[in-house]
């Protein structure tokens, strides 16, 4: 293989990185007595050498030969060499020959690692080693001869990490792109390089790992330029040296210029050190600029360099130099953007460079930091490019005052100060006047300055140059300029104050709007009129500013009273120049700013908003960057969505006296300035939703009393939260990020129940370690087991005594304040009631109020808040609410004051309301007759009704009214026309007049006086109505209230039913005749129409409704053959009132009372068994004479049944007497009937203990009865107990299931069978069921019992057990017959007893009946089952 091979295999073998170490290694030493001898001297181990050490001469033949022939070189030591190859050279106007490395003498050489320079070297010529990228190490220590490093000597040895040249003492220069992209050099050392005084452009460009560069004690090095003379060192020098971090220059006694871009894009270059630089005249353009990154620079002390006199352009723009920046007394000028983006620099000092004369264009620019510019002793500065200061936003002050310039306060001019150069952007007045001596504005004179409201222009400004308010100056944030001339000043180019807010004096308005470029201003009027408007309805705002002739665009501040809503806004928003809106006497529909209400008014300062507003809408004020001032609404209940975000001018509002707010919206004060850095939220608050307070620099938040039961995302983002947070105990969930950006110490958690995290971030910035979170007890192992409480593992630790409150009923109230609390910490407990129904709600409003707080049976409080101090026991507090209720109120009804405790209403009535107030009620008491009612909480809840006389009017319409001397109120048209009314007390009433409906109930107890008395009716028609009437009546007298209906009038004829029996008892009355007053009669009315018709009489002695006296109704006799037909009267109830059957019979009545029922649709038969059971008003009934009178006594009355009595009587058994109640019940008809077993009653029909049977005299009524011997119906059958059999009958009105029941149970055996069916049921146990056709059924069912009452010792004595079927029944010595027969009548014995014992054969189990006699003639009946 041919050398020229193996190289390049070799070649090959490096470059993918395999090591030439595969290789055997051969050292070889040669001592070369000539030169270009080295080929000879090596023979045939020429290619095979990797390290080679040569003493001796060498010549430039043997350059070739290392570079050609020896391709495994890696090792060269030179260091024994005593000549080198002279290459000669001009060295200014000398031709001088150096021992050198000869150019390109290992160009590309791969494979060489080391080189070991020797003494003789005196150059390195150009492109010497240039790409040899795996050279490592090149030692320079013999080389003390060595005066020059030649162009691209080094070019590209991306390997080298150190150059040490600090023993050259005879280096002079070192060429234009020597060590260029050495990408891995990071240290160079000049330090011994007395001579050097040239380093050439772009020397070190590109090493982007070069740290440290040491250039001390290099004396002799005069300038880093880059105009190829040997002398320098050119531009680009160290350009990218990315890694390059410092730079020593001192003791550089000779250095005069840093050339251009020397040091440019050093990104982390972070000090240079200039000790020494006494001649340093130059920083060239750029030279420490950055292009593409931040610069690092910030230690570069420009007060040591006493020769400085010129900085380039751009010379340190964009480096890191910070604080404060003094110059020294050489500096002439300063270039172009020379300290350009300079953010962290703060104040410049000139006051000693006296031979300042320039300043350019951009030199400071963009120094945000930048607050102070000294110039003071510049006598020599001419030129002050005001440029210099473009985007200087915090610079408050230049000072400065020699003969071509002069400040004022910071603000500068020109030395007469007729023109105004520049105002500081970031000088914080508020206002500022342009002195009077002011002619010209200059060219962007008034960046734009945050703090700087109101500008006044005087009369003497007579130019105004172009962009002199640059940058948006006063544009839509609420600034204003406020021009002194009448006339506008001319101008020929717009001065930046497009859509400004501009004040010309008052008449001058339209002078300005007309003006070239001031047009495009807002021109508005000195000391213009606020606009006062007042609506009478919301809604009208736009017409009335229209009907005023109100052009929007003049108006700047508006006051409005009266009503308004949403539309009245959508006018407010066109007002474009609107700066302050008072709405302090204005009403909102529904208490509720609109969403956007002020949207889009840039120029909005102030805002007075009424008192009474509870909420404010969605982006009310949102972007509104002039804002500075509005009240928060003491009421406000909620804010709304974005309601304040981004008003970056709003004064701090206090939200802790917000106390009736519940609610702060999603984004609500999202970069808001009106949020205080320590946060104190309102007790009341219950939620606060995602981004609510994000980016307002909040550092602490109260959140401990407040009610909170929600944070939602991010609510606090982006505020650097510190210290602790205690969250209440109301607190369920936080939502995701809400807390990203804090960084406290410990969390506290109230809570009984976990804190719910939506999300990871919560808490993203709070170190987990270190962070305590303080929970309930019991409550650790939960939260560690949660996902996101997890992070802080064992730093959760548990806490304090659990403080539990509950409330008594959470639909009129809860309690707050459970938690946590350590001993001796104040727990504050407090109840809130739920809202009442009242503004929106008509016919029964109510409130809840609070009662008190209870320590178990124990009132500890009567205050809605409890504080006390926590013990070292948990506690539990119930809080009590209570509701008073105001039902059937109208909307006169006011709530003056309810502060939780109690409750104060008015009625409050219109002058030209008719009715009258007739008091307060409660439980039909009247309570009070003034109308404003006080309520004082108790334990109970309440109800109270107020009470009106509608048009004079005292309607009756429900309900139990009472009218006593107390609520007496004389004058009104009183109508009763359902309910009852009871009239009492001392004092005579005198009502207008009095309408009684017969559907209502009328009690008088006291003299009533009227003018005229009025009975109606509004009947049901097609319905039979019985009903009698305290008077005589005509029939003709009778009006109906609807033209087509008729009536038809029926009595009771007694005589032909004892004559003639049942079914023709009824006569019809003619129209001429006159019903009687206490007498019973039939009515029904009948129409086409099916509704209810009006029937109304004011004949006869209409007092007598009033009647309050004894009644005696006498009775007629009439005879009959039968008594069950005998002497019936059919009389009526005297009174408008309920009246007590019981108190009937107490007055002497001994027979039975028929009155028909309208919820049977059948009759009720009541005999004194019947207890607490009433006649209706003026109802009619049936009755038996057996006294001449019926006496009513006004006792019996009641105005209202008593509500346990509602249902019909309470029958029970007493003495000797068994009653059994019965009932019959179908789909749609059902009846009663009663069986009494009372052994001193007769078989025979019996008045006062027997009532007949009534049927019906609707059809489809069911009738249901028990039979006499005779067959007679009967509704109540009274027998002796020794006939044990009782006969059922029935009327079945249709086909169906029916079923027979007990009303109440007895206690003892009473057996139903029916003998179709042969079942026998007991209906102690259960009721019986069966069908049937639509008849009569008069022989399918009996009634048996099994009482045993006089015969109890006998049967004591008789016993009887069933033995296989065998009955033995025994102890009949007494007995003279026995009968035994089963359910369906069969009988198994019938006989004399002869024995003390009989056996009788049964052949089924089932009830059997015993009926036996004894010797004494006393008969009994048992039933026993088997």
């Amino acid at each position: 293989m041919s050398m020229k091979k193996l190289f390049f295999l070799f070649a090959f073998l490096v470059g993918l990185g395999i090591s030439s170490s595969v290789y055997a290694q051969l050292v070889k030493e040669v001592t070369l007595t000539s030169s270009n001898t080295l080929a000879s001297e090596l023979g045939t181990d020429v290619g095979k050498v990797t390290t080679l050490k040569v003493n001796g001469p060498l010549g430039a033949e043997d350059f070739q030969t290392m570079k050609e022939q020896m391709n495994m070189l890696q090792v060269l030591d030179m260091s024994g060499v005593t000549e080198l190859p002279k290459v000669g050279r001009w060295n200014e106007s000398v031709w001088e020959e150096l021992q050198s490395i000869p150019g390109e003498a290992f160009q590309n050489k791969l494979t060489l690692q080391t080189v070991i320079f020797p003494k003789a070297l005196e150059m390195i010529d150009q492109e010497a080693f240039s790409g040899c990228n795996t050279l490592t190490e090149i030692d320079f220590s013999k080389a003390t001869q060595l005066r020059s490093i030649g162009h691209r000597a080094f070019y590209e040895c991306s390997g080298l990490r150190d150059l040490d040249l600090s023993a050259c003492t005879s280096l002079v220069g070192i060429g234009s792109n020597a060590f260029y992209r050495c990408s891995n050099l990071q240290a160079v050392n000049f330090s011994g390089c007395g001579k050097l005084t040239s380093i050439g452009s772009y020397a070190f460009q590109y090493c982007s790992s070069l740290r440290t560069v040491d250039l001390s004690n290099c004396s002799a090095l005069v300038t880093f330029s880059g105009c190829g003379k040997l002398t320098s060192i050119g531009s680009y020098a160290f350009q990218y040296c990315s890694s390059l971090r410092t730079v020593d220059l001192s003791n550089c006694s000779a250095l005069v210029t840093l050339e251009s871009y020397v040091f440019s894009d050093c990104s982390n270059l972070t000090s240079v050190g200039l000790a020494g630089c006494t001649a340093l005249t130059t920083i060239g353009e750029g030279a420490f600029n950055n292009n593409y990154s931040s610069s690092q620079l910030s230690d570069f002390d420009f007060s040591q360099l006493t020769a400085l006199k010129d900085i380039g352009e751009s010379a340190f723009s964009n480096s890191a130099l910070a604080g404060d920046i003094a110059f020294a007394s050489g500096i002439t000028q300063l270039g172009r953007n020379a300290f350009s983006g300079c953010r962290n620099i703060t104040s410049v000092d000139f006051s000693k460079s006296t031979q300042l004369s320039v300043i350019s264009s951009g030199t400071f620019s963009s120094c945000q930091n930048l607050k102070k510019v000294d110039f003071s002793n510049c006598a020599s500065l001419n030129t002050l490019n005001i440029g210099a200061f473009d985007n200087c936003p915090a610079l408050e002050e230049v000072v400065i005052d020699n003969g071509f310039y002069t400040s004022i306060d910071g603000v500068l001019f020109v030395v007469d100060k007729a023109s105004l150069l520049l105002y500081p952007a970031g000088k914080k007045a508020e206002a500022y006047t342009i002195p009077s001596t002011v002619k010209t504005l200059g060219e962007r004179s008034f960046p734009y300055n945050e703090s700087l409201m109101e500008l006044t222009i005087p009369e003497s400004v007579l130019t105004i140059k172009g962009e002199a308010f640059y940058n948006g100056s006063f544009l839509g944030r609420g600034a204003k300029v406020i021009m002194k001339a009448e006339k506008p000043i001319g101008l020929s180019q717009s001065i930046g104050l497009e859509n400004a807010l501009v004040y010309v004096p008052k008449g001058f308005a339209k002078a300005y709007r007309e003006a070239a470029f001031w047009k495009e201003s807002k021109i508005v009027e000195i000391d213009a009129d606020p606009v006062v408007v007042t609506l009478e309805a919301a809604g009208s705002l736009g017409a009335k500013l229209t009907e005023l002739n109100i052009p929007l665009a003049t108006i700047l501040e508006l006051r409005i009273t009266g009503p308004m809503n949403a539309s009245d806004f959508e006018v407010i928003k066109q007002i474009e120049l609107l700066q302050k809106a008072d709405l302090s006497k204005a009403t909102m529909e529904e208490d509720r700013l609109p969403n956007y209400a002020f949207g889009g008014l840039r120029y909005l300062e102030d805002v007075i908003l009424p008192n009474t507003i509870k909420e404010i809408g969605n982006s009310a004020f949102s972007g509104l960057s002039a804002l500075r001032k509005v009240n928060m609404p003491e009421f406000v209940e909620r804010i709304g969505e974005s309601a304040f975000s981004d008003c970056s001018s709003l004064q701090k509002i206090d939200l802790s006296l917000l106390s009736h707010l519940k609610a702060v919206g999603y984004s609500t004060f999202s970069s808001c300035s009106c949020v205080p850095v320590s946060l104190k939220l309102p007790d009341g608050l219950e939620r606060i939703d995602g981004y609510a307070f994000n980016n307002t620099g909040v550092t602490s938040v109260d959140f401990l009393n407040t009610s909170l039961s929600y944070i939602g995302n991010n609510a606090f983002y982006a505020c650097p939260i510190t210290g602790t947070l205690s969250f209440p105990g109301t607190l369920r969930s936080i939502g995701n990020s809400a807390f990203a950006s804090a960084k406290v110490s410990s969390i506290k958690l109230k809570s009984t129940e976990m804190v719910r995290l939506d999300g990871a971030d919560v808490f993203k910035s709070v170190d987990k370690t270190t962070c305590k979170v303080y929970v309930p007890k019991g409550m650790k192992d939960t939260y560690k087991a949660n996902t996101y409480w997890s992070p802080f593992g064992n730093n959760i630790v548990e806490f304090g005594q659990l403080i539990t409150a509950t409330s008594n009923n959470e639909n009129y109230g809860w309690v707050e304040g459970s938690g946590a609390y350590e001993e001796g910490e104040i727990v504050t407990l407090k109840a809130v009631c739920q809202d009442g129904n009242w503004e929106d709600y008509y016919w029964a409003k109510y409130v809840n109020l609070f009662f008190g707080w209870y320590d178990g049976e124990t009132k500890v409080s009567d205050d809605t808040i409890y504080t006390y101090k926590a013990g070292k026991e948990d506690k539990a507090f119930v809080g009590k609410f209570v509701r008073i209720s105001f039902p059937n109120t109208s909307d006169l009804l006011q709530m003056v004051r309810n502060d939780s405790k109690s409750i104060t209403v008015r009625v409050e009535m219109p002058a030209d309301d008719p009715r009258l107030f007739a008091g307060w009620y409660e439980n039909d008491q009247c309570v009070s007759k003034e109308e404003e009612l006080t309520v004082q909480v108790g334990m109970v809840d309440r109800s109270l009704e107020a009470r009106f006389f509608d048009d004079g009017l005292m309607v009756v319409n429900g309900g139990n009214v009472i009218v006593n001397d107390q609520n007496k109120v004389d004058g009104p048209a009183v109508i009763l026309h359902h309910g009852s009314l009871t009239v009492e007390g001392n004092e005579i009433w005198k009502p207008k007049s009095f309408a009684y409906y017969r559907d209502a109930s009328l009690l008088v107890d006291a003299e009533i006086q009227t003018e005229a008395i009025s009975f109606n009716w509004n009947a049901r028609s097609n319905y039979w109505h019985f009903v009698s009437f305290p008077y005589d009546l005509k029939m003709s007298e009778i009006k109906l209230t609807s033209s087509d209906a008729r009536f038809v009038v029926r009595e009771y004829d007694g005589k032909s039913r004892a004559d003639k029996g049942v079914g023709e008892s009824w006569r019809q009355l003619c129209d001429s005749e006159t019903l009687k007053a206490n007498k019973g009669y039939i009515i029904q009315f009948n129409s086409d129409d099916t509704m209810a018709d009006g029937f109304t009489t004011q004949t006869g002695d209409m007092k007598a409704l009033l009647n309050r006296a004894s009644v005696a109704i006498p009775l007629n006799t009439y005879a009959s053959d039968n008594v069950m037909n005998a002497n019936w009267n059919f009389v009526g109830n005297p009174y408008p009132a309920y009246y007590s059957v019981e108190r009937l019979f107490a007055e002497g009545l001994d027979a039975t009372v028929t009155v028909w029922s309208p919820d049977l649709n059948n009759y009720e038969y009541y005999t004194q068994d019947d207890k607490d059971v009433y006649l209706t008003p003026l109802t009619a009934f049936f009755v038996q004479k057996k006294t001449s009178n019926l006496v009513f006594n006004p006792e019996g009355r009641v105005a209202a049944l008593p509500r346990e009595t509602q249902a019909a009587s309470a029958l029970r058994s007493v003495d000797n007497r068994q009653v059994v109640n019965l009932l019959l019940a179908g789909e749609k008809a059902s009846d009663r009937t009663r069986v009494v077993f009372n052994e001193e009653a007769s078989m025979e029909y019996e008045i006062g203990l027997d009532a007949a049977k009534f049927s019906s005299p609707n059809k489809d009524a069911a009738s249901f009865y028990s039979l006499d011997k005779d067959g007679n119906r009967l509704a109540i059958n009274e027998r002796p107990v020794a006939d044990g059999v009782v006969r059922l009958g029935c009327v079945l009105p249709a086909k169906g299931s029916y079923t027979i029941s007990l009303k109440e149970n007895i206690g003892k055996g009473i057996q139903l069978v029916d003998k179709q069916t042969g079942a026998v049921c007991d209906l102690n146990q259960e009721a019986y069921t069966f069908e049937a056709e639509a008849g009569t059924l008069s022989d399918r069912f009996e009634l048996r019992s099994d009482v045993v009452t006089s015969v109890e010792a006998i049967d004591a004595s008789i016993r009887w057990n069933v033995r296989e079927g065998l009955l033995i029944v025994s102890g009949l010595r007494d007995v003279e017959t026995l009968n035994v027969c089963d359910a369906v009548g069969r009988t198994h014995f019938a006989g004399k007893v002869t024995d003390g014992e009989v056996h009788i054969a049964l052949p089924q189990s089932g009830i059997y009946y015993m009926t036996w006699t004894t010797k004494a003639g006393e008969r009994q009946t048992r039933s026993i089952k088997w």
